[in-house]
């Protein structure tokens, strides 16, 4: 099983940023929108980059191979997804 722990709180805050961010409302629409979405998609990557990946010791079944690792360490990956 793998996990990845994202902080609930934190998206919601950085979301509610990027709404109540004052927008000039003379900007044609098409580029509010585009607006917007750089905004909400730089909030998602930033949540993503900023997780802690940890895959369990045990056995490790490889997909496709009948091969396994037993007694393998876990693999943690801070602030290292790009």
């Amino acid at each position: 099983m793998l996990t990845m722990s994202l902080v609930k709180a934190t998206i919601k805050n950085d979301i509610l940023t990027v709404l109540n961010q004052s927008f000039d409302e003379t900007t044609n629409p098409t580029t509010l929108k585009n607006q917007f979405a750089d905004k909400l998609a730089d909030v998602i990557i930033n949540a993503i980059q900023s997780a802690t990946i940890t895959i369990p010791s045990g056995t490790i079944i490889t997909a496709g191979s009948a091969t396994t690792q037993t007694q393998s360490t876990p693999a943690v990956i801070n602030n290292g997804l790009s």
